[in-house]
């Protein structure tokens, strides 16, 4: 489901990009898109660890009851439909999580998946084109392949909710980055590109 997200994100961006969607505009997106999606995974992540800590406080609650052998029946039926909305409460913050999760890969799609190895191909000088592509390349798989195992750290030791929030920041930024510093090569030619990398 993931990968077939991801490429529907990127046919998205694709199409945008043949009809003539500034570039910087899809970075802007794309970038938005992951912010609104991480701040939604960090909050959904907030109310779930307060959901599980209220289950926790229950379940403490009834094994005490479970004590008062003269109420336990009372007691057994009154709990009953406090426990179906617990699960309603789970399933909603399920959905939740994976549309979230889902908005964050098909915004990741549209633009920052696409767009920055069009970029390295649209301004490097060609003679170096094969040396920036390939440190790119390397680049991006060395970020990619930190953020795989920090992940499960920094949620192990911060929370859910703190981790993404980090990563909100972080995809913020990226959006401050394509506003202030991603150039518009949509339209330009091959001199003019070359001009404006030699600025």
């Amino acid at each position: 489901m993931v990968g077939s997200i991801r490429i529907l994100g990127s046919i998205f961006g694709v199409i945008l990009l043949k009809r003539k969607v500034s570039r910087k505009l899809l970075m802007l997106v794309s970038s938005i898109g992951m912010t609104v999606s991480m701040a939604s995974l960090a909050v959904i992540e907030h109310f779930k660890a307060v959901l599980e800590g209220d289950q926790s406080d229950h379940l403490h609650h009834d094994i005490l009851q479970q004590n008062l052998t003269e109420h336990l029946h009372h007691e057994h039926h009154g709990h009953h439909g406090h426990h179906h909305e617990e699960d309603d409460g789970n399933l909603l913050i399920t959905v939740l999580l994976v549309v979230a999760t889902s908005g964050f890969i098909l915004s990741h799609g549209i633009g920052f998946n696409i767009i920055p190895m069009l970029l390295v191909g649209e301004l490097c000088p060609v003679r170096l084109k094969s040396l920036t592509s390939g440190l790119t390349i390397t680049v991006v798989a060395i970020l990619v392949f930190s953020v795989v195992k920090m992940f499960p750290i920094a949620v192990a030791t911060m929370g859910g909710h703190y981790t993404y929030g980090f990563f909100a920041l972080v995809c913020l930024s990226g959006a401050v980055f394509s506003y202030f510093f991603v150039p518009e090569t949509r339209g330009k030619t091959v001199d003019e590109l070359q001009e404006m990398y030699s600025k």
